[in-house]
């Protein structure tokens, strides 16, 4: 048995190597690939044959490989590989006897999918029949074949599905195509709302198929915070410090407390002035345990006489003199007797100002040969009834055009740059554009019901009990932005604020600070320049008691002016009352221990204010 096993296993290496001997002697090989493509039934589809690897070849002939229970092949046509080609359905190629090896299209075919064809991929081929080169050996030929998935013609999707977190998806019930589709949120419910300890969530529903999704809402800026407590005086020279904390995250915020300022009391004379030398005068500070103090000098008083002569006339530049006995020290001495100065005449025209030119005055003393000149302005036009042609924004000049009253030019003329809030009636102006072009001015009053009106209110405690407040920013493509240069803000004056107003910027930390303001002739409003503070006031002085007079404005907790010093008596009573109860308290003790013990005078001090 082993012996006839060796038999057939040398019969079949013989024939392995003569078969392996006739390969070797192909003279080349040819590789073949069909495209793939999808349709629907009733489409007409094209499907091309590729040439993808050519050792050579003079002579090509295949035919088509499909179902055609289910596809019908309708045309041929050729690639671009030969030059011509023959047969029709089933194609010959010829090269005229010499070798070709070019790769590219040999051919397209053209299949109708029949309108009742099943679904499924069909596999798309071609047969090499004959394949040889110029020397008329041939060639061996590899063929990929290609398939046509063929689908419903109108699908019938069932239910949607989820798919995944971005889609969902429904498959046809004739062909299995599945098509997706992204979800449709819902505008989404909050499940937990965020505060400035944690983030929030907030959760989205899928309308089509139910998938959710969560989305953090980001912390808040919102901070619950209690009543300030003062963490370090203020002093008469150094800025003291106030924290307050939120009840939901612990966050601590410090702010300043402003610098006291001394609180001088009256000057008193240390060094009586006499005639010829100066005196002194002291005053301090009234602040405990501040220990500052102020030294003046008081100017020598000069000699006083009741019936001096002059010896020496004085001029209008020139001081004279005048001899006498002093009233005070008795001194026979002389004094000195200022110079008059000049007194001038009203000043005359030398050449008239113009609307371009600049003219020049004259004056001449009445006493002396000394005169004065000086420059005039030129006066510029006086437009009568002036056309605006370019209206003026809070970022760009205007223009207007009209005919001068004066000298009858006809000229143009830049207007400032201007603005009006429409709501508050607020006018910005600026003499040249402060903001790039687009800028828009957007103005918030601040009610009482706002979340930053007690702070406000706080802030200006000791200015006033009146007050309009209003959030002033520059907005432009929805971000705030910064001048470049000075502009200023109208404001009107409620008719119910007294006659003493002024305009105060809040800033940022809480703190209030005056601006430089004018009043307008009528009273009905103020103008102020606009910074950087977060808030603009315009203050009612007379509704706060202590601003009833030009005295600087005050902290309520300065002693001095505006306190009530019965307060203070009433205080140190109080302080008295316990005092005593408090030594009664110890001596009755101290008796029933029968402790016989040296009560010494407490060391700490209290002052009462």
């Amino acid at each position: 048995m082993k012996r006839i096993l060796a038999i057939i296993i040398s019969i079949m290496l013989i024939a392995s190597c003569a078969f392996t001997g006739l390969t070797a002697s192909a003279a080349g090989n040819l590789s073949l690939s069909v495209e793939s493509k999808t349709a629907k039934r009733g489409d007409t589809v094209s499907v091309a044959v590729k040439i993808t690897a050519n050792s050579g070849i003079s002579f090509l002939s295949v035919s088509p490989s499909f179902d055609s229970n289910n596809l019908t092949l309708t045309e041929t046509v050729k690639g671009d590989v030969f030059n011509a080609m023959t047969g029709g359905k089933n194609p010959t190629f010829q090269n005229s006897g010499e070798n070709l090896t070019k790769t590219g299209k040999l051919l397209t075919f053209t299949f109708k999918v029949n309108e009742n064809a099943t679904i499924k991929d069909y596999s798309i081929s071609v047969i090499v029949r004959q394949c040889y080169d110029e020397q008329d050996a041939n060639v061996t030929a590899a063929v990929s074949a290609g398939t046509l998935k063929v689908s419903c013609k109108t699908h019938t999707y069932g239910d949607w599905e989820k798919n995944n977190a971005a889609n969902h998806k429904h498959t046809c019930s004739a062909c299995g195509d599945v098509a997706y589709e992204n979800h449709k949120w819902d505008a989404g419910t909050q499940t937990k709302p965020a505060d400035c300890k944690e983030a929030g969530n907030k959760k989205y529903t899928c309308t089509v198929c139910g998938e959710i999704k969560n989305e953090p809402i980001p912390k808040t800026n919102n901070h619950t915070y209690g009543s300030f407590t003062e963490t370090k005086p203020a002093t008469c020279t150094t800025t003291g410090t106030k924290t307050r904390t939120c009840s939901t995250c612990q966050k601590v915020d410090t702010q300043t407390i402003a610098k006291l300022g001394h609180k001088m009391g009256a000057w008193k004379t240390t060094k009586e002035a006499t005639c010829e030398a100066k005196g002194t005068k002291v005053r301090e500070c009234e602040r405990d345990n501040c220990n500052h103090k102020e030294t003046q000098d008081i100017a020598a008083l000069g000699h006083k006489f009741s019936n001096p002569t002059v010896t020496k006339e004085p001029t209008c530049t020139e001081t004279g003199i005048e001899t006498g006995t002093c009233t005070r020290c008795k001194k026979e001495t002389t004094n000195t007797i200022k110079a008059k100065g000049h007194s001038f005449d009203k000043w005359e025209d030398v050449k008239a100002a113009t609307c371009t030119e600049a003219g020049e005055q004259k004056r001449k003393c009445k006493n002396c040969d000394h005169t004065e000149t000086k420059k005039v302005d030129a006066l510029g036009h006086d437009f009568e009834n002036p056309t605006v042609i370019t209206e003026p924004t809070i970022a760009t000049t205007g223009i207007a055009e009209g005919k001068c009253k004066r000298c009858g030019e006809v000229t143009q003329q830049i207007l400032p740059c201007k603005a009006t809030d429409a709501t508050t009636g607020i006018v910005f102006e600026a003499e040249q554009g402060v903001f790039q072009s687009g800028t828009q001015i957007t103005v918030t009053e601040i009610k009482k019901d706002a979340a930053d009106y007690a702070n406000i209110q706080t802030a200006l405690k000791s200015v006033a009990e009146n007050f309009k407040v209003y959030d002033i920013d520059a907005v432009l493509n929805g971000a705030v932005v910064q001048s470049t240069g000075k502009y200023k803000a109208t404001f009107a004056i409620p008719e119910d604020f007294g006659t003493k107003v002024a305009v105060y910027g809040i800033a940022a930390d809480g703190t209030a600070t005056l601006i430089e303001s004018v009043v307008s002739d009528d009273g009905k409003t103020i103008t102020a320049e606009i910074s950087d503070y977060s808030y603009y006031t315009v203050c009612d002085l007379s509704s706060v008691e202590s601003n009833k007079t030009d005295a600087p404005v005050k902290d309520e907790d300065d002693k001095g002016e505006g306190k009530d010093n019965s307060l203070i008596i009433y205080i140190a009573i109080g302080a008295l009352v316990l005092l005593i109860i408090a030594g009664v308290v110890i001596f009755i003790v101290m008796k029933k221990k029968k402790v016989t013990a040296e009560v010494s005078e407490p060391d700490d001090t209290f002052t009462i204010e």
